[in-house]
């Protein structure tokens, strides 16, 4: 008897834990392509105005050009910026395909693509990468990469 009254009690506690319910973020692309000065595969999170400044500045160093900055109101919008490194040719590409959040993480879902066999593409080095901006959003990320 005291074994079923401790498993109905387990049960019914069970019941009581709050389950880590994820919603779909809506997100706007602010930028993708190429971007040369991005060598390494990296995905980030960006909250402020200092580290968007940071990182656009150190991805799109050229000697010839100066990329203008897009536009970001930190107290409004967070940035998620997804790069996947030197590629040894074209046929490359990264996209974020969902963006979910729960009660305490938000959750970035990446697709990157990789040519197939056979494929036809550009000999010449790639930097895919893709930047997305989202509501503002005070948790930590993290990232779940999917190469197809």
């Amino acid at each position: 008897m005291k074994i079923l009254i401790i498993f109905i009690f387990a049960i019914l506690l069970a019941g009581c834990v709050k389950q880590n319910t994820w919603k779909p973020i809506e997100y706007q692309n602010v930028s993708s392509g190429n971007a040369e000065s991005a060598k390494q595969e990296i995905a980030l999170e960006i909250n402020s105005e200092k580290e968007w400044e940071d990182v656009w500045k150190g991805v799109f160093k050229t000697d010839s050009i100066e990329v203008p900055l897009p536009s970001i109101d930190f107290a409004k919008e967070t940035v998620f910026a997804v790069f996947l490194g030197e590629k040894n040719t074209g046929g490359y590409s990264a996209s974020i395909t969902k963006i979910y959040e729960s009660d305490n993480q938000v959750e970035v879902k990446i697709s990157a693509t990789k040519p197939g066999p056979g494929s036809m593409v550009t000999e010449s080095f790639t930097y895919p990468y893709i930047i997305v901006k989202t509501k503002k959003i005070n948790k930590p990320a993290s990232f779940s990469w999917n190469w197809t």
